[in-house]
């Protein structure tokens, strides 16, 4: 048997008119998803924590005894093709 399901519990989904940006910063982010960008936030290594300078200097030291000239050959290429890239 089937029974009717009682909905007045269900509250009906509102409307909503689409946010108008209004500071500055929203404005800039509705321009640049108008453009076709996506904002991305992440996580990137705080150069102010404790260790941060002694892993970089470990790892440079690293890439200083162990060149990988294929790589250096495939980045040099990437970024001479790239727009707006100047080497040094």
């Amino acid at each position: 048997m089937i029974r009717s399901l009682d909905m007045k519990h269900v509250k009906k989904a509102r409307r909503r008119s689409p946010r108008v940006p209004t500071t500055r910063l929203q404005r800039h982010r509705a321009e640049m998803r108008r453009r076709g960008f996506k904002l991305v936030q992440l996580w990137v290594p705080d150069p102010n924590a404790p260790g941060f300078r002694k892993a970089v200097r470990q790892t440079r030291e690293f890439l200083e005894a162990h060149p990988d000239h294929e790589w250096d050959t495939f980045a040099q290429r990437v970024l001479d093709e790239a727009p707006g890239w100047r080497a040094r």
